[in-house]
């Protein structure tokens, strides 16, 4: 059975006629995320000044004490927590997106479609699936960059299987590693 996809054009087109009187309402959805990165960066900023502004007025002799030596001043895991529950709400508003384009409905709190990904529906599912997609990027970008690229633009509509499996069936037991080799 072949299927006939739309081009880009007829979905733009498509999009602009479902948000025409609702541009407010696709702003809205969009400011929390935005906000967010805006606020962690503002966070992170303050404690690099904070820390910048404890260690210049540290004495020098202190630099060489061993309670100083070996110890990073950042995780490069605590930075990525951040990373990823701000890419788990971008999702949550793309399973919004995709269902007001679906339902042709505008009828949704901004808010609650933000962080329509942490319901007891979406969470879990779309944690290891993240999760899992960006292990198996990484495994494949140690082979290769090139592979691990091409892996990640694959792994990239894993989610988006997974919310349609949940949506079409919310009794089924969905399998997260059927929904990243579905999404190769």
């Amino acid at each position: 059975m072949e299927r006939e996809y739309q081009s880009r054009a007829s979905l733009k087109k498509e999009v602009k006629s479902l948000f025409a009187g609702h541009w407010g309402k696709a702003v809205t959805l969009n400011i929390i995320p935005t906000l967010l990165s805006i606020i962690g960066v503002i966070i992170v900023g303050a404690v690099l000044m904070a820390m910048i502004a404890i260690f210049a007025n540290t004495d020098p002799s202190m630099a060489a004490n061993e309670s100083f030596s070996g110890h990073s001043s950042g995780s490069s895991f605590a930075g990525q927590i951040p990373s990823f529950i701000l890419g788990l709400i971008t999702l949550g508003i793309n399973f919004t997106f995709l269902d007001w384009l679906r339902s042709k409905d505008a009828d949704f709190s901004s808010l609650k479609g933000a962080f329509s990904v942490f319901s007891k529906r979406y969470f879990l599912g779309a944690f290891l699936i993240r999760i899992l997609a960006s292990l198996f990027t990484f495994l494949w970008a140690l082979l290769f960059i090139i592979p691990g690229i091409i892996k990640g633009y694959a792994y990239s509509q894993a989610s988006y299987i997974f919310k349609d499996l949940t949506d079409n069936d919310p009794q089924a037991d969905v399998s997260f590693l059927d929904c990243i080799t579905k999404s190769r």
